[in-house]
């Protein structure tokens, strides 16, 4: 179940973490203060469930930020923008986040976590056009909910015009139900 490597930068002190399919053995290094989780791939993986806060006690004494997680709101399944795919997604993460803080049960492992991205990347896509709003995406087994696409230019919260999408209001209100 392995995903993480460890970059170090020891001159500075700077530890960098990348995403890798390694083995856990290298998880608790002393010289990491926190590891860094990207989360994409979630709904039908461990990755993103709530086992895999669970996995990560089992597997390392240091705790973790989810730096990245979320989907993008173009569906190539249907071809159309689906902002209730991205929020059920976005929703669905920040919950398992917020439920496995450390600030609230230290036995925990979540320091939080950073949704990505506030505003669409129209620039994203390398073969189209950065004044269009392209829906290429890159087709992986590991791919973005709900159609394992990575549709680069419809991650924000909110749209080019800083509109807010569904996915920003349902996350807002776990944060702020009132």
């Amino acid at each position: 179940k392995g995903i993480w490597n460890c970059l170090e930068i020891q001159a500075i002190g700077v530890v960098s973490i990348q995403e890798t399919r390694a083995g856990g053995e290298q998880y608790d290094r002393v010289n990491v203060d926190i590891w860094g989780l990207q989360i994409y791939a979630w709904d039908a993986l461990t990755v993103g469930n709530e086992e895999t806060m669970e996995e990560w006690i089992k597997i390392s004494s240091k705790p973790m930020l989810v730096s990245e997680y979320g989907a993008d709101a173009w569906n190539s399944n249907t071809h159309q923008e689906d902002q209730s795919s991205q929020a059920h997604a976005a929703k669905k993460v920040t919950q398992i986040i917020l439920n496995n803080l450390s600030a609230d049960n230290p036995e925990k492992a979540a320091l939080g976590g950073c949704v990505f991205s506030w505003a669409d990347g129209w620039w994203k896509f390398l073969s189209g056009s950065p004044s269009i709003h392209d829906t290429g995406g890159e087709n992986t087994r590991f791919g973005s909910y709900p159609d394992n696409v990575f549709n680069e230019e419809w991650w924000g919260m909110v749209d080019i015009d800083r509109i807010p999408r569904t996915a920003y209001m349902e996350i807002k209100n776990l944060y702020n139900p009132d």
